[in-house]
């Protein structure tokens, strides 16, 4: 999975390399040995291997925010008394550099893995032109040189000794800056003037002879070295001399998350023009004469842009005009109407219509002629007439309220909004925009739609918004445009037509945009401003789409110990399609095709007490090599005020099938929800098709969700019952990024017994998600997930229910809209 993100990675735009500072030995910003005070720029992801001679490390590195930096390291001793180890580190920012003050950092080593690496730190970083020099004290693995006595004895006996490394991977807080020494380090990193090449020198706070584990490492010298060189900004090459006696090599790959652009499958569809509205002409009265060239030119120039022409080239005379032009489709109805469009304004025309360049059509007919009357008759049932005709009704309304003979008008006609409601509907449904509804008032235009084809539902107003420009009567200033995701409304955003015709000037942007904006809490409560309008117009002839599909690689990785096969993995081709059986009601399913991988050789859990919820992934894996992973039936509505349910039966995941129902707090203007689910599930056969076993059970979670908007991150808090029947609760930290990512961590602690849980005494792991559009050949807001963990536990086990109510209705958040806001033009 790592090969193939970073693969797409590297085929997008690098960005500037930001970094000027490298990793160190275990993954983190630092020397070789030790970390430094230095950190990644914001978003910054990392992965890399480091080798030598006793040992292999495999690590990823993530800048979660701009004071807080995270590693996770995957440890392979050439030692079969020691084998695999699995860390987590975690370093924090506590004072920036000033002009006189070094930048100050604590950190925690193998704060959740077994202890073998396990160490702390507090170290300072000062840059002086070309150097940068770092010293600190640090504990444990890390401070194993000793001499100084540990300083935090002063607080307590509960300092004195260090828990022993076990294989437990539990949090050793009573470990933390403990033990009988401490150890002073120091190192510095010069900044070459061969760009990208550093050198790095440092004493280190490691003797690994000291420690009874490591005994058989003896250290020959306190000082390690260094060269680092990044190649390209998204790459690092290292070598080093470690302890007197070991070369080492590093390479380390990275991206920064905020600025990575994904290279893509499709040819994306360019937006629909702004179109402006003709200025007013002034209220005279009517006289028998001949309109200029220039006044009917302006006219008919209007009417072919919102036909979708370009005019090329134009050659005319009072009674004929020749015209070369440019159309967006290759129909042979647009050409016809562009013709209509001519002939209500000369009696004969000539025309050569071409499409990206080559000629589709040709046209010499007079108004009179069969075809020309053909023309006309199309024209005049389109969109650009009825809109047209619109606009003289208010101006002919206008003269007689200035002459007062208003008070016996008759009212509108109810046809020309129909026709433009109509070819609204057909241009967004051409634009894969999923119309809905529209509502034509007078002042506004009213849009319900599908959430969608693109992920960031701002980009998808926006060009919603550009196509009413081309359709709305000139007399329509408001456009609003209700989102929706499974019948329920996720977004309400209300935008000024006016600033969208400053924006195709080049007159405004999206900031200016957003602030005459008007974003309100969709749904519940409807909005009876125009209900009350006698000429409103409802156009709903059905729903959008009703069937949608799409392609996906899907990876199962097992991140495990000595006991239960190391590092496993399969690969899947994954098919899945969601069809709307009725309003508020679809059915899901998910086909998944094994290609390559070796999750089958995951050893079996032996342990008699404990029902085998998960532990059974082996067989999954080996007689589901084409399975029907999910399908179900989802009724999802929202029942109240901020309220939201769901109801779902079928086959819920490859291991469970059953009923299960979801419920949901989430006020639109804050950054909390509450939700809850309860399930009643059966596990299924090892083929994963349409059989089940004798296990089942009811399970269920309380889960309270938090938004930190500031830095995108997502918090959230379960607790309850998991499969196997064990009470606790999972705690899950993420972060999205605006092109789509989300990078999570979670860890699970329950009631079950060390002894029955096994490896670990909880479970934990990291996941990634990436759109789905970047390998899929259309734009798509379905998302595909990667995990990180160990496979085969059987306590703390959730349903795997898929995307909750709180993900669906995540992209309609005012909060979410701002973040994506920048798109609305694209």
């Amino acid at each position: 999975m790592i090969g193939i993100f970073f693969g797409i990675c590297l085929s997008s735009v690098a960005a500037a390399d930001e970094e000027p500072y490298s990793f160190n030995n275990f993954g983190g910003i630092g020397l070789l040995d030790m970390r430094t005070a230095r950190f990644s720029p914001d978003g910054t992801l990392a992965v890399g291997v480091q080798h030598n001679s006793l040992s292999t490390r495999y690590f990823s590195t993530w800048q979660a925010t701009p004071w807080l930096e995270t590693t996770l390291s995957y440890s392979d001793e050439n030692s079969d008394s020691l084998g695999v180890d699995r860390s987590l580190d975690v370093k924090i920012r506590l004072l920036r550099e000033g002009n006189y003050v070094p930048q100050l950092a604590i950190g925690v080593q193998d704060a959740l893995g077994s202890g073998r690496y396990a160490g702390e730190y507090l170290v300072a970083s000062k840059r002086y032109y070309d150097f940068d020099f770092t010293m600190g004290f640090s504990w444990g693995y890390l401070g194993s040189r000793g001499g100084i006595s540990n300083m935090f004895r002063l607080f307590g006996d509960g300092f004195d000794q260090r828990s022993p490394a076990s294989s437990s991977g539990g949090i050793r807080t009573g470990s933390f800056f403990s033990g009988s020494d401490m150890t002073f380090f120091a190192g510095a990193e010069y900044h070459s003037p061969i760009k990208g090449l550093t050198v790095k020198v440092e004493y280190s706070g490691v003797d690994t002879g000291r420690l009874a584990e490591f005994s058989y490492r003896k250290r020959k010298m306190a000082f390690n070295f260094g060269v680092n060189y990044k190649p390209v900004a998204w790459a690092d090459i290292a070598v080093g001399f470690d302890q007197g006696d070991r070369f080492g090599i590093r390479l380390t790959l990275k991206q920064n998350l905020h600025r990575l652009k994904f290279k893509k499958w499709y040819r994306e569809q360019p937006p629909a023009p702004i179109l402006e509205r003709r200025k007013p002409e002034p209220l005279t009265e009517r006289a028998p004469k001949i309109p200029s060239l220039i006044a009917a030119n302006n006219i008919l120039f209007d009417h072919l842009r919102r036909l979708g022409a370009k005019v090329i080239d134009i050659q005319q005379s009072p009674e004929k005009i020749r015209i070369k032009l440019e159309a967006t489709e290759k129909s042979s109805g647009q050409s016809l109407s562009i013709l209509g469009a001519v002939l209500e304004h000369y009696d004969r025309a000539a025309l050569s219509i071409y499409h990206d360049g080559q000629k589709i059509q040709e046209y010499n007919v007079a108004r009179s002629d069969t075809i020309g009357q053909a023309a006309i008759e199309k024209f005049r049932k389109s969109s650009v007439y009825a809109r047209e005709e619109a606009r003289e009704e208010a101006r002919e309304e206008a003269r007689e309220e200035t002459r007062e003979e208003a008070k016996d008008k008759p009212r509108a006609k109810v046809a020309p909004a129909l026709i433009t409601a109509e070819a609204t509907y057909e241009t967004m449904a051409e634009a894969k925009l999923s119309p809905v509804s529209i509502r034509i008032t007078p002042q506004r235009a009213v849009v319900k739609k599908q959430a969608g084809p693109y992920f960031q539902e701002a980009q998808n107003i926006g060009r919603t918004a550009r196509i009413l420009t081309r359709h709305m009567p000139d007399s329509v200033e408001e456009f609003t445009v209700i989102s929706t995701e499974n019948d329920i409304e996720i977004s309400k955003v209300s935008l000024l037509r006016r600033d969208l015709e400053n924006a195709g000037r080049y007159q405004s942007s999206p900031e200016e945009i957003w602030a005459n904006s008007d974003i309100s809490a969709p749904g519940w409560e409807q909005d009876q401003t125009d209900l009350a309008e006698a000429e409103e117009i409802i156009y709903a002839p059905g729903k959008g789409d009703i069937f949608n599909w799409g392609f996906a690689p899907e990876a199962l990785t097992h991140f495990g110990g000595n006991k239960d096969g190391r590092f496993r993995a399969d690969i899947y081709a994954k098919l899945f399609g969601v069809v709307q059986v009725m309003q508020n009601v679809n059915l899901s399913a998910q086909l998944t095709q094994y290609i390559a991988g070796n999750i089958d050789q995951i050893p079996e859990d032996l342990r008699p007490d404990v029902p085998k919820v998960r532990s059974d992934i082996a067989r999954y894996a080996k007689e589901g090599r084409t399975a029907l992973s999910r399908m179900q039936l989802d009724y999802s509505a929202q029942i109240g005020d901020n309220l939201y349910a769901r109801l779902t039966g079928g086959l819920m995941e490859s291991m469970y099938g059953g009923l299960g129902a979801e419920l949901l707090y989430r006020p639109y203007q804050k950054n909390f929800a509450v939700g809850m689910d309860i399930n009643w599930v059966k596990q299924r056969d090892f083929n994963q098709l349409f059989s089940f076993r004798d296990y089942d059970i009811v399970t269920g979670h309380l889960t309270f969700y938090h938004e930190n908007t500031n830095y995108n991150v997502t918090s959230k808090i379960s607790a309850g019952r998991f499969l196997a029947g064990d009470y606790g609760a999972t705690f899950d930290i993420s972060r999205r990024f605006a092109n789509g990512i989300r990078l999570g961590v979670w860890a699970t602690v329950t009631d079950m017994s060390f002894d029955d849980f096994g490896d670990g005494s909880f479970d934990k792991g990291i996941y990634l998600t990436l759109p789905l559009e970047i390998f899929w050949v259309q734009p798509s807001r379905q998302k595909t997930r990667f995990n990180f963990r160990s496979l085969g536990k059987n306590g703390g086990q959730m349903l795997d229910r898929g995307a909750s109510l709180y993900d669906q209705l995540s992209s309609g958040r005012r909060s979410r809209l701002a973040q994506d806001w920048r798109n609305i033009l694209d």
